[in-house]
C-alpha cells in the first residue's frame, strides 16, 4: 500500500483487514517490514481502540488477525521480547486495563505464549513474564471458558521455559481460581492447571520433591494415605489446637498453596507408577535413598508394561493373560486397613481380553435370619465402595446383611480395589507385620489389598455395563447359587444398574438360556435423564455445566483413542482437598457415640464448609467427609465422561458413539443398538417394566429431586424425596444432598428401612 495517501493509524487499519481475507501467515521479512513501519506499540493501541468502541467489531477482528498472524512469526515474537526488555510497559499496561472483550484477551495471552515458547530473547522473556504473569493470572479465574484457557496456555509455557518459576505460578493460579465467590468451574480448571504444569516440568518437580523431603517425607499417593491413617480411622484426640489461627493470615495462605501445589505435583510423578511401600524412617538421607529407589523401581515397572503391551498384539495374547479368579477372607486387621467391613474380596476377571479384574466386596448374610435375594451394588461415577460403607454406623450393606441379603459391591475397572492384569499381584498388596491377636501367629505376615490409582484407559459407560457388570452378575449368581439378584445403585452405579435392568436378561429367562436376571432396582440420586426437557423448571445439574463442554471439544480430540484415554484426576484433587483441610483446621471433630459431631464452634468450617455437589453441610458426619475424600474416589477416563454428556440431553442417557473409539475387548452380550440407531437406555428401561425405586435428595444439585420424579414417572418409578425443601437451608437435619442418603446421620432410619423394604417384595 501506498503509505503516502494515508495516515498511518489508516493504513494500519487497512493492513489489518488484508489479514482477514489473506490466507496464511506472514513471511519473517514481510514481519519485519509490517513491524518497521506499525511497532507493537501501535499494534496495541489499534487492538485497545478497537476493542472498546462501538461499533468496530469489524476493526477489532481485523486487529486480532494481524496481532495473531504476526505473532505466529519469530520476528513478530523476538521484536515483542526487544519491546519488553527496553521496559515498553504498553503491551501490560493494556492486557491489564484496556482489553474489555473476550476475544482481544484471549489474543494477547496467544501474544504472550509465543513470547515464551518462541522468542530468542532470554532477558527478553523474563521481562514479559515479570510485567504480564500477574494479569495473566487473574485471567485464569474468568468466568469465560476461552479467556481462561488462553491465559492457562499462556502461563504453562512461561513455566515450561522458567521451571523455577513453577512453585509461584502454581500457588498464584491455585489461589485465583479457589477464592470466595468464585465459580466451581474455576477452581475445577485450577486443579487441572496445576496437574498439567507439574507432568510438563517433571525434572522440576523433582527437584524441589528432593529439596522438601524433610517436610514431607511420603511421596506417594499411597503414602500420603499412610501419612495420616491414624486420623482417617481412628480420630485424633489430640489435635484441636491445630487449627487456632489457621486460617487467618496472607501466612497461612502462603503455606496453604504450597502444601496443595506440592502434593499435587508429587501426585503426577508418582501417579500409577510409583509403588505403595511407606517410608520406614523419617531421616532426610534415608528417605531420599528410599525415594530414589521407589523412582527407579517406576521407571523399570513402566518400561516392563509398555513392553507386555506391545507384545499383546492380539485379544488372543491378551486373554492368555487372564489370571484365575482369587478370593481373598478378611480378617479384623485387614478390614481396620482398607476401612471396609467387608467380609471378603473376590476379584474376578471381566471380559475375554480386557486386561482387568473387578473387586467384588462380599458382605456374607447374618446367620439364623432367613435368607433373601442376593443385593449387586454399584457406586457412582469416580467413586468406590467406601461411598457405601464409610462407617459401620452408616453401612448400607451391613444394614442388609441383618436382614438376610448377602450383599457385593461391584467395583469396575479403574475403581477402588480393581487389578489390571499386566501388572504383577505384589503391586496390590502391602505385607503388613503378623500379630497374634488375629490368630496369626508369627510367620508370614498379613496382606493388605491395596488401591492404585489409573492415570491412562480407554472405556466408558457401555464397557462398564456390557462387560464389567455382566461378568460381575454372571460370577455373583453362580457363588449365591441363586439367580434372581436386585440392585442398589449410587448416582452413575444407578444409571449403569437400571440399563443393565433394561437390557440384560429377563426374570423368566432364568434357568433357560441365562443364570441371573436383575429383577429390581433401587437408584439413589440418580436417573437416565437429566435434560431440561425433561423438567423445564428444574435448576441445571451441575455436572450438566460440564457435560456441555464435551459439545465444544476438537473432533480430534474426541474421537482419537490415543487422547481419550487420559483420565481426570480426581482422585488426588480429592485428597488435595482433604490435606488443606487438616492443614489449616486440624482433624475434623471427634464422633460421640451416636455417630454425631460434638458442637465444637471451633470446628464449624468442617461442617459447614463442604462442597455442597457432595454433602449438605452438617448433614453428613465430617469425619466420614474426609474418609471419602481420602479413600473414596478414583480417577475417571475421558472417553467415560463423553458417553455421560448424553444424560443431560433430550431423550437421556444414550447408547455409545461408535465414532468414539472404543471397542469392546470381549463379545456384546447385551443389545446396544436397535435399527442402527442408538439405543437410549430410559426408553428401554419403560420397555422392560422392571420394578424401580428412585430415591432423591431435596437439595441434590446433581440429580435434581424433579428431574429424578421426571424420570419415575416415565418408568412407572416408586418416587422418594428425603428432606424438606421448604426448611431454613441452614438447617442440617432436613436437608440431604448427593452423598447425604447414603452416608447422611440419618440415613440408617430413614432412608435404608424404604430401601430394605422394597428389596424384600
Amino acid at each position: 500500500r501506498d503509505m503516502s495517501r494515508a495516515s498511518a493509524s489508516e493504513s494500519l487499519y487497512a493492513l489489518a483487514r488484508d489479514c482477514l481475507v489473506v490466507p496464511g501467515t506472514p513471511s519473517e521479512d514481510a514481519a519485519t517490514a509490517i513491524l518497521r513501519a506499525h511497532p507493537w506499540r501501535d499494534i496495541f493501541e489499534a487492538l485497545e481502540r478497537a476493542s472498546t468502541t462501538d461499533g468496530g467489531e469489524e476493526d477489532a477482528a481485523a486487529a486480532r488477525a494481524l496481532a495473531r498472524k504476526l505473532g505466529e512469526t519469530r520476528a513478530g515474537v523476538d521484536a515483542l521480547a526487544r519491546a519488553f526488555d527496553e521496559n515498553d510497559a504498553t503491551f501490560a499496561m493494556r492486557f491489564e486495563r484496556g482489553f474489555e472483550d473476550a476475544e482481544t484477551v484471549e489474543t494477547a495471552c496467544a501474544l504472550v505464549r509465543g513470547v515464551y515458547e518462541r522468542a530468542t530473547m532470554e532477558e527478553g522473556a523474563r521481562a514479559a513474564a515479570a510485567a504480564t504473569r500477574a494479569a495473566t493470572t487473574r485471567r485464569c479465574g474468568e468466568k469465560d471458558t476461552g479467556t481462561a484457557i488462553a491465559a492457562s496456555g499462556a502461563l504453562l509455557a512461561l513455566c515450561a521455559r522458567f521451571p523455577e518459576m513453577l512453585e509461584d505460578v502454581l500457588g498464584d493460579v491455585l489461589e485465583e481460581t479457589s477464592r470466595e465467590g468464585g465459580t466451581s468451574e474455576a477452581k475445577v480448571r485450577g486443579l487441572a492447571f496445576a496437574a498439567s504444569a507439574a507432568a510438563a516440568n517433571e525434572d522440576a518437580a523433582s527437584e524441589r520433591t528432593r529439596s522438601n523431603a524433610s517436610a514431607m517425607p511420603s511421596k506417594t499417593l499411597r503414602g500420603m494415605f499412610d501419612a495420616v491413617r491414624g486420623f482417617v480411622l481412628e480420630p485424633s484426640r489430640d489435635g484441636g489446637e491445630a487449627s487456632s489461627g489457621g486460617a487467618s493470615g496472607g501466612a497461612s495462605a502462603s503455606r496453604l498453596r504450597k502444601v496443595i501445589g506440592s502434593f499435587v505435583m508429587d501426585v503426577s510423578q508418582s501417579f500409577d507408577e510409583l509403588t505403595d511401600a511407606p517410608s520406614m524412617t523419617t531421616d532426610g538421607a534415608a528417605n531420599l535413598r528410599t525415594t530414589a529407589a521407589r523412582r527407579r523401581r517406576a521407571r523399570t515397572l513402566t518400561a516392563e508394561r509398555r513392553r507386555r503391551r506391545r507384545d499383546a498384539k492380539t485379544r488372543d495374547e491378551l486373554s492368555a493373560l487372564a489370571p484365575e479368579v482369587e478370593v481373598l477372607t478378611l480378617n479384623a486387621v485387614q478390614r481396620r486397613a482398607i476401612g471396609l467391613d467387608c467380609d471378603e474380596m473376590h476379584f474376578v476377571p471381566v471380559g475375554d481380553a480386557s486386561g482387568w479384574s473387578a473387586a467384588l466386596l462380599r458382605y456374607k448374610a447374618k446367620e439364623g435370619v432367613e435368607t433373601r435375594r442376593p443385593i449387586v451394588m454399584v457406586p457412582g461415577c469416580a467413586s468406590n465402595g467406601m461411598t457405601f460403607d464409610v462407617d459401620k454406623t452408616v453401612s448400607l450393606p451391613r444394614y442388609l446383611t441383618e436382614r438376610g441379603h448377602e450383599v457385593w459391591i461391584v467395583e469396575t475397572r479403574g475403581v477402588g480395589y480393581a487389578r489390571r492384569w499386566t501388572r504383577p499381584r505384589s503391586d496390590y498388596v502391602e505385607v503388613a507385620p503378623p500379630t497374634d491377636s488375629v490368630g496369626e501367629g508369627s510367620g508370614g505376615g498379613i496382606e493388605i489389598p491395596m488401591m492404585r490409582s489409573v492415570g491412562f484407559g480407554l472405556w466408558d459407560f457401555d464397557t462398564l455395563l456390557n462387560e464389567d457388570l455382566f461378568c460381575s452378575c454372571e460370577y455373583i449368581a453362580e457363588v449365591c447359587r441363586r439367580g434372581d439378584l436386585a440392585g442398589v445403585g449410587h448416582s452413575m452405579g444407578g444409571m449403569l444398574l437400571a440399563s443393565l435392568a433394561a437390557v440384560g436378561p429377563k426374570e423368566s429367562d432364568i434357568g433357560v438360556n441365562c443364570s441371573w436376571s436383575m429383577t429390581r432396582v433401587c437408584t439413589m440420586a440418580s436417573c437416565l435423564e437429566c435434560s431440561s426437557e425433561s423438567d423445564p423448571e428444574s435448576p441445571a445439574s451441575v455436572y450438566a455445566r460440564f457435560a456441555a463442554l464435551a459439545g465444544h471439544l476438537p473432533r480430534g480430540l474426541t474421537a482419537n483413542p490415543s487422547t481419550t484415554t487420559v483420565h481426570l484426576p480426581i482422585a488426588p484433587a480429592s485428597v488435595a482437598t482433604a490435606e488443606a483441610f487438616q492443614f489449616v483446621l486440624g482433624p475434623p471433630p471427634p464422633i460421640d457415640g451416636d455417630g454425631a459431631s460434638a458442637p465444637d464452634p471451633a470446628k464449624a468450617f468442617w461442617r459447614n464448609s463442604v462442597s455442597p455437589v457432595t454433602c449438605h453441610p452438617g448433614a453428613t458426619d465430617s469425619e466420614f467427609l474426609r474418609r471419602l475424600l481420602l479413600r473414596g474416589f478414583n480417577n475417571v477416563p475421558l472417553s467415560l465422561l463423553i458417553q455421560m454428556a448424553t444424560l443431560f440431553t433430550p431423550g437421556g442417557m444414550r447408547s455409545r458413539d461408535p465414532s468414539m473409539g472404543v471397542d469392546e475387548s470381549s463379545s456384546v452380550r447385551a443389545r446396544i443398538a436397535r435399527d442402527s440407531e442408538r439405543l437410549k437406555y430410559l426408553d428401554e428401561l419403560q420397555r422392560a417394566r422392571v420394578p424401580v425405586l428412585a430415591i432423591a435428595g431435596d437439595v441434590d444439585p446433581i440429580f435434581p429431586p424433579n428431574q429424578v420424579k421426571a424420570y419415575a414417572r416415565k418408568v412407572d418409578a416408586e418416587y422418594h424425596v428425603f428432606g424438606d425443601a421448604s426448611s431454613p437451608r441452614d438447617d442440617p437435619d432436613t436437608h440431604y444432598s448427593h452423598y447425604d442418603v447414603i452416608c447422611g446421620r440419618h440415613a440408617p432410619h430413614k432412608v435404608f428401612p424404604i430401601v430394605a423394604e422394597f428389596l424384600e417384595r
